[in-house]
């Protein structure tokens, strides 16, 4: 069964949160979410944003997922490091309080978390491999931990190619990155977006990632910048990109990851993306 989904964030109202939830979960237009983690963030009150999310969980039922804000899994420092996994673990039990069993988490940054000379390791030989590397071992012990707690609540967790100053940007990667942390509750969340501005071909992508692919975030862009824009209104090749998920048998939830959402592109996604699964 086809099942789609969409994004909720604080880029839209409550009151559009609860509207979207009447208009497209009551309907059975939609029949998932994915809602950003907010909690404990400096200056931000998410009381409302939750209570809007928890009326549509207990009134929909849709399926959940939770994508977890940024949080550097490349964090070199121990006390940040802790710091970030207890975030992990809120995230989880917030998770579990919406009903949902899948969170998406990032596999951390390239950029930034480095606090000591690569000297220290590699000498004064350090290559960027040696640099990349560093930081694939701290990502990967981190995400061992995190799929070692997502066990003991029954969880999967989707992490997803990224671009820009992010560790992981395509599927080659992330299989190489699911093997390495060795965990059977660590899957990919293929970002299509991404994927086209990084200049790979989305079509091979997806082959490439083959049954590690169990969720998506769908949206478009111009292959320039992650507009996360309404689906048509870019130039990625959709029907080509549906068909590959077809030759995969792609399992999972078809989530839209829209900068914001509307009616109206909450209508016209469900509308492009039904008339091409159903071809």
């Amino acid at each position: 069964m086809i099942r789609y989904g969409f994004n909720i964030s604080l880029r839209n109202t409550v009151d559009e949160i609860r509207d979207a939830g009447e208009k497209f979960l009551g309907t059975g237009l939609y029949e998932a979410i994915e809602v950003t983690y907010y909690e404990n963030m400096e200056d931000t009150d998410v009381t409302a944003y939750n209570e809007a999310i928890m009326e549509l969980v207990e009134k929909y039922h849709p399926w959940v997922s939770v994508h977890i804000s940024e949080f550097n899994f490349c964090e070199e420092n121990k006390t940040l490091r802790e710091a970030i996994f207890s975030e992990v673990r809120n995230c989880f039990a917030y998770t579990k309080k919406l009903g949902g069993s899948h969170v998406v988490i990032h596999c951390g940054r390239k950029d930034t978390g480095i606090h000591v000379p690569p000297f220290y390791f590699y000498g004064n030989g350090a290559t960027e491999e040696d640099k990349f590397n560093r930081r694939l071992k701290l990502s990967v012990d981190m995400m061992k931990r995190a799929c070692a707690l997502a066990k003991e609540y029954g969880f999967t967790i989707f992490t997803e190619n990224l671009m820009g100053a992010q560790l992981i940007q395509d599927n080659r990667q992330l299989n190489r990155y699911l093997e390495l942390v060795g965990y059977d509750n660590l899957k990919i969340v293929f970002d299509v977006g991404h994927s086209f501005v990084t200049k790979h071909d989305v079509v091979e992508e997806v082959h490439i990632a083959g049954k590690n692919l169990q969720h998506l975030h769908l949206h478009d862009n111009n292959g320039e910048r992650d507009q996360h824009a309404c689906i048509g209104e870019g130039k990625i090749d959709y029907p080509a990109f549906i068909n590959a998920l077809k030759e995969i048998d792609y399992p999972g939830i078809y989530m839209l990851e829209l900068d914001q959402f509307s009616e109206e592109n909450l209508h016209t996604c469900r509308h492009i993306l039904s008339e091409l699964l159903e071809k």
